[in-house]
């Protein structure tokens, strides 16, 4: 019976370790990236919490055997509902990887570091 309950035991941790570890990861990634994308765009950048709509982080495990940055960072602001930002955190450095979506006119006025006649075409 002691076999038994312990060959349950190291089967569960063999199955649940490797979850939770992945879990813990995930969500540690998020938060960090997170308060670095928050602290670019209200300290570094001057906008408001009322400017921006949302800020989603997701964790693309696919990403990873395919060489691509795992974390996928969007950003829409509240005057650009259907323009999405995509952002990258490295080494605690955030920078601004592109954007999809329209906005009227296709001005788009949070490109950062871009070349004016793009921000305003």
């Amino acid at each position: 019976m002691k076999k038994r309950t312990l060959a349950s035991a190291i089967l569960l941790l063999i199955i649940f370790l490797p979850i939770g570890s992945y879990n813990a990861y995930v969500y540690a990634g998020e938060q960090t990236r997170y308060s670095a994308i928050s602290s670019h765009l209200l300290s570094e950048r001057g906008y408001n919490q009322d400017d921006i709509r949302s800020i989603n982080i997701e964790y693309c495990l696919s990403c990873v055997f395919l060489s691509y940055e795992p974390w996928i960072i969007t950003v829409v602001y509240e005057d650009e509902p259907e323009a999405i930002y995509y952002y990258h955190v490295s080494n605690g450095n955030v920078t601004q990887g592109g954007l999809s979506g329209s906005t009227p006119e296709e001005q788009y006025h949070h490109l950062e570091d871009a070349p004016a006649d793009i921000k305003k075409r």
